[in-house]
């Protein structure tokens, strides 16, 4: 603890920063960003806010023993989906469900209009994101691979929030 008065020391983490570009690199080669800016909103920010709380909360509980391979996948499907409800909630201004039901099961709950839950259905960057992040933490992720399992989910909610909103402009880019 540092002492009263200074600064804390914050580092960085390779191993975090690495899975940000897994993840980067997923979005790219999968066709959902092309390299400019990212589709961003207040309102999305708080939505991340309230569901990473909550998927923490859900790990903690949980008690720290080691993902397998099945919820490990199950957690890159699960912030997809939810992606997609937040871009709809952005969308349309309704409220967000930030339950995490589904978080390392699979069975998630999904709500999104037809054409958007079909979009994302058909996306391979969720599968693609696990996969590889799986075969780099299992090749040493660093000494804290809870925090670059969250940043890779972080980036994967924040591609799919983007998806989502660009899929809602093209289908209707009255707006309304």
């Amino acid at each position: 603890m540092p002492e009263a008065g200074t600064a804390r020391p914050f580092g960085t983490s390779l191993a975090a920063q690495r899975a940000a570009r897994i993840v980067i690199e997923t979005a790219r080669k999968n066709g959902l960003w092309d390299g400019g800016a990212l589709a961003v909103d207040p309102a999305l920010a708080g939505m991340e806010k309230a569901l990473f709380a909550g998927m923490f909360h859900a790990v903690a509980k949980r008690g720290g023993a080691e993902l397998s391979a099945e919820e490990f996948s199950a957690m890159f499907h699960f912030v997809f989906a939810k992606a997609a409800e937040a871009a709809v909630s952005c969308w349309s201004k309704r409220p967000f469900e930030t339950d995490v039901q589904g978080l390392f099961d699979g069975n998630i709950p999904f709500y999104a209009n037809d054409e958007l839950g079909e979009f994302f259905k058909a996306q391979r960057f969720p599968v693609e994101c696990a996969q590889n992040c799986w075969d780099s933490f299992r090749s040493g992720a660093g000494s804290d691979p809870l925090l670059s399992l969250f940043e890779a989910l972080k980036w994967c909610f924040r591609f799919g929030c983007h998806a989502g909103i660009a899929f809602l402009e093209r289908l209707n880019p009255e707006g309304t």
